[in-house]
């Protein structure tokens, strides 16, 4: 071979090497990107995919009525009540021992459940897991269906602790899940929902955001409305049955947070500094105590010396910015003293309560309570 034979063979291995090197490098960029790729549009994919719900929990026609969220109770025990809503069935519905069925929304599983002894009988609870970010929660069930009862359990405990199932129990959209006749006195029963992607806004958003997904504060934070997640048919179907005493007091679902900044108005705290929300009481105050105008017209005051208190007429706290005093009255329309509220700050609150006597002209620092958002 002569010298520019050498040469010209030298030039075609050196190009040969680097049309491979470029291939190899391209293929493999091509190939990371692509896998970025895929990733990203399965990110978006799975953020931007809407859960939508396709059978109806329960017949609407067998409901009188609908608390919205944010509008049952909010006090002491019963804080996470706000993170519900409330379906009171018709009296005719559940007549001579008749219950209503409850159906599976959607695809879903059992998570865990309660099965306990109450004063009036025998209620479940039944936690279902939608997607790996939702959850769904019944309460005050009377009877799960056979397959729920095969994998938990038939004899009632003595508390509502929540255990997991001894299998998998699996429910297809539409399938039946439960009946209830509700509570023996009100003939109502609850109906949570939990979105983890979904933030309620607080006054105080740090407290909520502690804690685990059981915990009171997180269920707060992430609560939604289960019938948002209907087709609008269905969807106003649900909606017209809202309100806190009747149907139609409310055009919505209603929001967890009841929080005003700057107001009365909203859920308040023993403990200044964020932290787990936990039951207390300090003579006749608890913790945690909510104050807010409701869908009828009422101003709830959750809950002072144990009584919930619904007052008809009186100024709402959303619209209380440095002090005001409630004439109390207890459920048969008589005197029940006073509640003096006085802002100190956006943060800060404080309560003097009275049993009997009528407002004071000052408010009255002597045993009064301070409260924090």
């Amino acid at each position: 071979m002569g010298k520019f034979g050498f040469i010209f063979l030298i030039i075609i291995i050196a190009l040969v090497g680097v049309g491979a090197l470029f291939f190899f490098t391209h293929d493999r960029q091509r190939n990371t990107a692509d896998s970025t790729a895929n990733k990203t549009t399965g990110a978006k994919t799975q953020k931007s995919m809407e859960l939508v719900f396709s059978h109806q929990i329960f017949d609407p026609a067998k409901i009188s009525h609908i608390t919205p969220l944010g509008e049952l109770n909010g006090g002491y025990e019963e804080a996470q009540a706000l993170g519900s809503v409330t379906i009171w069935i018709k009296p005719e519905a559940v007549a001579n021992g008749s219950m209503v069925d409850v159906f599976a929304p959607t695809d879903m599983t059992l998570e865990s459940y309660a099965y306990y002894k109450t004063p009036d009988g025998n209620d479940w609870t039944l936690i279902l897991r939608v997607t790996d970010d939702v959850r769904l929660k019944f309460d005050h069930i009377t009877q799960a269906v056979d397959k729920i009862v095969a994998a938990t359990t038939s004899t009632p405990k003595d508390n509502s602790a929540e255990e997991s199932p001894k299998q998998k129990v699996s429910f297809t959209a539409g399938e039946k899940i439960a009946q209830t006749r509700g509570t023996n006195l009100a003939k109502n029963w609850n109906i949570y929902m939990y979105e983890g992607a979904h933030k309620n806004q607080f006054v105080n958003q740090k407290r909520y955001e502690q804690g685990g997904e059981r915990s009171v504060q997180k269920k707060l934070l992430n609560g939604v409305c289960p019938f948002n997640y209907y087709g609008q048919e269905v969807r106003a179907a649900y909606i017209a049955l809202m309100g806190a005493t009747i149907a139609g007091q409310a055009n919505e679902c209603g929001n967890v947070s009841k929080d005003v900044a700057g107001t009365l108005s909203g859920m308040w705290h023993f403990n200044k500094e964020a932290g787990e929300i936990r039951e207390e009481r300090d003579g006749q105050y608890a913790n945690p105590l909510s104050v807010y105008k409701n869908s009828a017209g009422q101003v709830i005051i959750d809950q002072l010396a144990d009584v919930r208190f619904d007052l008809q007429g009186a100024p709402d706290p959303a619209t209380v910015k440095e002090s005001q005093c409630y004439v109390l009255v207890n459920s048969e329309n008589r005197p029940a003293g006073y509640a003096f509220f006085k802002i100190n700050s956006n943060m800060e609150m404080m309560l003097a309560y009275a049993p009997n006597g009528a407002c004071p002209a000052t408010f009255p620092t002597t045993d009064a309570k301070t409260y924090y958002r």
